[in-house]
């Protein structure tokens, strides 16, 4: 949708069927403009190979906010992609173990592991370690 060059009155005759978030994505793509990476730069941003994020921009794993899947294309051989869709993808790339029931400070229940405490001079006083 183009609105450069409109009036007021044609500006909002063209925007009266839009929904709010429909407005909300025109007026972010209207005032931001993303830098674009290359693979190189999200290989060395994200300590990965090259090729591993090629592959990943090809199968379409990048996923803009505003143009969906998919890759700039500036010449080529030159794939670039948004940095908000960099973001995206290394969010679904990254792990967050969930919490293990029964699990007290990150040690399983069967090894009794208890913390050390610190004594009131700063030093630590390990306390008694038994496996179970």
């Amino acid at each position: 949708m183009r609105l450069s060059g409109k009036t007021r009155g044609e500006v909002d005759q063209a925007l009266a069927d839009k929904t709010r978030a429909q407005l909300v994505d025109l007026i972010y793509r209207l005032v931001s403009v993303e830098q674009l990476l290359t693979a190189r730069e999200i290989a060395e941003a994200s300590g990965m190979a090259r090729r591993d994020v090629l592959r990943d921009m090809k199968a379409g794993r990048f996923i803009d906010p505003i143009f969906g899947r998919g890759f700039f294309v500036l010449a080529r051989n030159s794939f670039k992609v948004s940095a908000s869709a960099v973001n995206a993808w290394r969010e679904s790339r990254f792990h967050r173990p969930r919490a293990i029931p029964g699990e007290k400070d990150g040690a399983p229940p069967e090894t009794d592991l208890r913390r050390e405490k610190s004594a009131p001079n700063g030093h630590l006083e390990p306390e008694e370690r038994t496996l179970a």
